[in-house]
């Protein structure tokens, strides 16, 4: 069975000598609990505290000589006794027990504090040697009047509120009370208080007042609480010059009235009156020093603009229903805050301290996102205006390739024909300038980069670089601006902090709690606040910046990835040759790998360049490889067709070396192969050798644009039909065909004219020579 914990204390001055000396020490420090249920307390001790150590009884506390301070609070002691060895007391707390009687309290001489609320004491009695109590404390117990204090003359504290008291009265010989609480009695009227003329705050709240009387002859008064009662109007305070908080919360108000003489009144309550305009407390702009106003749950706070009215009325206020913690809380959003954990003080912190702790992301955290969007897309923005300088359009190219309308066969030759048309002048432009040798800038060389046939690819590269740097500034800058420096990598560490069980009130990273300082301006003095905070936005930033870091290191592998792709296939020459080789394989034009190897390195080497197959990759990766194989087909027939025809007119230098007027070109400038180029061109646009059905542009390829037959006459194409053997019955399909087109479909198409004279008139056709390539 468990022993009383006093029982076995020291009984003798030598026993309590032998303990350890452990002055002015609290519980934690001065006492220690062991199994057998036995508490060792030095004889010395000065300050002593048994809070919830479940005593019901006082005794062999005779050894405590030196007591000052005794609480004996959350026990179930029934009776006070055994404290008349304890003369030094001063300050003896028996909250939250179970005595009945106030009693065996005369040798405390010297005690200046009595604690003894929540108790079930009937009656003040019994405390009339303690002359030099100061405060006194018997709320919440059963008393039903005040009675018993006539000898406490140097009474300062009085709180007998929470009881069943009828009536203020007896209190004419304590003179010297500075604070008195009445609340939470039965009495209705405020009566029998003026001989207490030192008195400075009185609160008798929650009673059944219906008006404000009996206060008006304490000139010192200066905090006057009567919330919860039924007081209907502001009166009776004239004298009360020194008046500066006013509580009037939960009362029957409707009018502000009778207070223009309290000008010294800083806070004003009245919380959940009747009041319903603004005229009906215009008394109180009159007051120069107030401060704090509460005007909630009135008729008038749910007015339009209330907030913008009530500041214009009162420009002097700091707060305004209670706002003084919403504006704190603004102000730690909008300054700095720093953290310090629950189980630090923050007492005395010094400024430099406050500075190593100081966190200021959450302030900036959506201009961050704003900045990481918009680096995220300058290199989109640079590659379009970079593309567009140079003479491949590849965005309108790309969006011509992906044209819906594709599966149109007619729209899909007329694409492909123009996505080949303006790939060929870019080409043949660049080619133009490298043969001549052409530098639009002769002094700033590097602005030439636009006209080379490498710029869209370089631009392309460059804009993945630039994609790879960014994301990378991107990690490194989150770790920055987080102020993490306990984490290296800091997606990994907040991600192990939490399946570890670190929350932020232990990493102290984007913690929920700061703390923040303040100043606020009172009285035409500046206070200093330290606040507590709660940042509700830190838990949702916490999530998204761990997304945004994982999110980044995929971006980072994925773009280093593609950057070293397009590298490689760039600027290694094997990559470019095997893709145009793959695609002719699978496309429908004859091609060998082994007979036309050198013509595939002449088409990418000497005719697409890095450009050209830069422009075949992204078209065949958005179109799909169907459409780019004919894409890079069609280009290789065009190609092949134009040289076939240079290399021929270059194979009849006697008829390609004089004008059209039958001059010679021996004496041109042009010689040789340059020419011969020069006459083909010249012949390529030559309009007297133009059939008349046809413009000089027309033509369905480059065979037909270089060298255009006229129509031959009826006589000679049979003639010819006979000597080549060719049937001469037209099938239906070239009846509406021209003479020589018909023969031509009919016959070999490998038949060409290389020659005929000048003459308008087919009719006089003299020769014609037929060669068979």
């Amino acid at each position: 069975m468990e022993k009383d914990c006093c029982a076995s204390l020291p009984t003798t001055q030598s026993e309590a000598e032998a303990a350890i000396s452990l002055s002015n020490l609290r519980l934690e420090e001065q006492i220690k609990e062991e199994a057998v249920g036995i508490i060792e307390v030095a004889g010395d001790v000065k300050v002593l505290d048994l809070t919830k150590t479940r005593i019901t009884e006082i005794s062999n506390l005779e050894f405590l000589t030196s007591i000052e301070e005794l609480t004996l609070r959350w026990n179930g002691i029934k009776k006070i006794h055994n404290l008349d060895s304890l003369v030094t007391l001063t300050y003896l707390e028996l909250y939250d027990n179970l005595i009945e009687k106030i009693e065996n309290l005369d040798c405390l001489v010297n005690l200046k504090t009595l604690d003894l609320s929540y108790n079930r004491i009937q009656k003040i009695q019994n405390l009339g040697k303690l002359t030099k109590l100061e405060s006194l404390f018997i709320l919440h117990n059963k008393l039903t009047k005040i009675e018993g204090l006539e000898t406490l003359t140097e009474l300062t504290y009085l709180d007998i509120g929470d009881n069943h008291i009828t009536k203020i009265e007896n209190l004419e010989n304590n003179t010297k009370l500075e604070t008195l609480h009445l609340g939470a009695n039965e009495f209705r009227v405020i009566e029998n208080l003026d001989a207490l003329q030192n008195l400075i705050v009185i609160s008798i709240p929650s009673c059944a007042i219906s008006e404000i009387s009996g206060l008006e002859k304490m000139p010192k008064l200066q905090e006057i609480y009567l919330q919860g009662n039924g007081i209907s109007q502001i009166e009776n305070l004239e004298g009360l010059t020194n008046l500066r908080v006013l509580d009037l919360n939960h009362n029957r108000l409707t009018k502000v009235e009778n207070v223009k003489h309290l000008q010294k009144l800083t806070d004003f309550w009245a919380r959940s009156n009747r009041i319903e305009h603004f005229k009906d407390i215009d008394d109180l702009s009159t007051l120069p020093n107030l401060d704090l106003i509460y005007f909630q749950s009135n008729p008038i706070f749910d007015q339009p603009n209330y907030h913008a009215k009530m500041l214009r009325m009162f420009p002097q206020i700091t707060s305004l229903d209670g706002d003084v913690r919403r504006r704190a809380e603004n102000l730690c959003f909008i300054q700095d805050s720093y953290y310090v954990p629950m189980t630090q003080s923050a007492a005395g912190m010094d400024d430099e301290d406050k500075k190593i702790r100081k966190i200021s992301y959450y302030q900036w955290t959506p201009f961050f996102l704003l900045f990481s969007s918009v680096c995220f897309r300058l290199p989109s923005m640079l590659w379009k205006y970079l593309a567009s300088h140079s003479g491949i359009n590849i965005n309108e190219l790309i969006k011509l390739a992906c044209d819906d309308n594709n599966i149109k066969p007619e729209i899909k030759r007329a694409n492909i024909k123009s996505l080949t048309t303006h790939i060929q002048g870019a080409l043949k432009f660049h080619k133009r300038l490298r043969k001549k040798q052409i530098s639009p800038h002769k002094f700033m060389k590097f602005l030439n980069i636009p006209y080379s046939n490498a710029y869209v690819t370089l631009m392309y590269c460059l804009t993945k670089f630039l994609y790879l740097a960014n994301v990378f500034g991107q990690l490194a800058l989150m770790n920055y601006f987080l102020m993490t420096a306990n984490y290296r990598y800091y997606g990994f560490g907040a991600v192990l902090d939490l399946l570890k069980g670190k929350t932020w009130d232990k990493t102290g990273v984007f913690p929920r709690v700061v703390l923040c300082d303040f100043d606020v301006r009172v009285m035409g003095n500046i206070q200093e606040h330290t606040t507590q905070c709660v940042l509700t936005i830190n838990m949702f930033s916490e999530k998204i910046f761990i997304f945004l870091w994982f999110w980044y290191v995929a971006l980072f592998v994925m773009t280093a990835g593609s950057f070293i792709y397009w590298a490689g296939i760039t600027f290694l020459p094997c990559f470019g040759k095997r893709f145009i080789s793959r695609h002719l394989e699978i496309s429908d034009t004859p091609y060998d790998t082994k007979e036309n190897a050198q013509d595939l390195v002449n088409f990418v080497d000497n005719y697409l360049k890095a450009d050209g197959l830069f422009v075949m990759r992204k078209l065949i990766m958005h179109s799909g490889v169907i459409f780019g194989t004919e894409v890079v087909a069609t280009l290789w027939r065009s190609y092949f067709n134009v040289e076939k025809e240079l290399k021929r007119s270059n194979s009849f230098p006697h008829k390609l070396n004089y004008d059209e007027n039958g001059e010679s070109y021996k004496n041109s400038p042009f010689n040789g192969e340059e020419a011969g180029f020069n006459v083909l061109r010249k012949r390529k646009f030559d309009t007297s050798n133009v059939s008349p059905h046809t413009s000089k542009y027309d033509g369905p390829n480059e065979r037909d644009k270089l060298i255009t037959p006229p129509p031959l006459p009826e006589d000679m194409l049979r003639m010819l039909k006979k000597a080549t053997g060719i049937s001469s019955k037209p099938t239906s399909a070239t009846n509406s065909l021209p003479n020589y087109e018909r023969y031509l479909s009919e016959g070999d198409t490998s038949f060409r004219y290389s020659h005929y004279p000048e003459n308008k008139n087919p009719s006089k056709l003299n020769y014609v020579v037929v060669n068979k390539d």
